[in-house]
């Protein structure tokens, strides 16, 4: 099965910088180029294991302030130019910020459905 086909949720391309809080370093300034509800590829992270948490605090620069959508996260998948990870948590603001910018950079948005928030507790959508 292709990396592809097991994902559940929309990707959309998207550029920002993100940091990742691992227990034993600080990734700043790492480049995102897509992102999903689900997860993020994020480039220039070595080291870390499949299974390793962190928390990621994802840039998004606003007209009048810039904001930090905060998500816990896992690494799935590690390549030699990054490191793919899924959502494990995140707040209610967060969530709308992630939910928006997929909706808005997504192609066919009436696509999207249950399975892009399937990470999400039902009482948190």
């Amino acid at each position: 099965m292709s990396d592809t086909e097991k994902r559940k949720n929309t990707r959309v391309k998207f550029h920002t910088t993100v940091t990742a809080f691992f227990s034993d370093k600080v990734y700043e300034e790492c480049e995102l180029k897509d992102l999903s509800t689900g997860g993020v590829f994020v480039y220039g992270i070595t080291g870390p294991k499949k299974g390793d948490t962190c928390d990621l605090a994802l840039r998004l620069v606003g007209a009048t302030e810039d904001f930090a959508v905060q998500v816990k996260g896992q690494v799935v998948r590690v390549a030699p130019e990054g490191v793919g990870i899924i959502f494990l948590e995140t707040d209610i603001d967060s969530l709308a910020h992630l939910q928006n910018i997929v909706y808005y950079n997504t192609p066919n948005p009436d696509q999207l459905d249950e399975s892009d928030l399937s990470w999400i507790p039902p009482k948190n959508r």
